[in-house]
């Protein structure tokens, strides 16, 4: 993005996003995102992730710190994650056609004391 032939133009943002514009070769849709992260207002989140793929459709980056979990390998210490809490986290994923692209390097993204969580990723939709 650091070419001149690039152009970002900002859609939207909010404190949970910001949703941009990538204009080069090929036009493409780019979100920042943060999950609230409390428990109590979880699925704030994906009302805003099901919004933004509403509003547009082309190639879509999702990255940033989503605040759940997808698996619970995917988290090490703590209390377990309530089922339903990761569950709301796949259907809001799938509603969108979103994916995981995986990544390498340390399983864990975030850790307070001893519990260790994955919660940062990107994922993308099939274009």
């Amino acid at each position: 993005m650091w070419k001149k032939e690039t152009k970002i133009v900002a859609n939207d943002f909010s404190r949970f996003f910001i949703d941009v514009t990538v204009e080069d070769e090929v036009s493409w849709r780019l979100t920042g995102f943060y999950g609230e992260p409390k428990w109590d207002k979880k699925s704030d989140s994906w009302v805003h992730l099901r919004d933004l793929h509403g509003r547009m459709s082309r190639p879509w980056l999702v990255l940033g710190d989503f605040n759940e979990i997808m698996y619970n390998s995917e988290e090490e210490g703590g209390v377990p994650r309530p089922q339903r809490y990761m569950q709301a986290f796949h259907d809001a994923l799938s509603d969108c056609g979103l994916a995981d692209l995986g990544y390498e390097g340390d399983r864990f993204t975030w850790q307070r004391g001893r519990v260790r969580e994955r919660r940062d990723r990107g994922v993308a939709n099939g274009s």
